[in-house]
């Protein structure tokens, strides 16, 4: 009976280790495309930056 027992508790911490598992995946990726939005806001406010920077000397105005 005791090596049943082991048995349904090793199960039971797999299915536990699997559930961690995908959390931990579910983490990864919310934080990569938290990163690839963020990289994205910076990439927009550098393009504006420019466009803004390069209508100033258009207009002769330095910044």
């Amino acid at each position: 009976m005791a090596e049943r027992d082991k048995a349904r508790r090793l199960v039971e911490l797999q299915k536990e280790i699997r559930q961690y598992q995908i959390k931990v995946d579910q983490a990864r990726l919310l934080v990569q495309k938290t990163f690839l939005d963020y990289s994205e806001a910076y990439n927009t406010l550098s393009l504006l930056e420019a466009q803004l920077e390069a209508e100033w000397q258009h207009q002769g105005v330095s910044a």
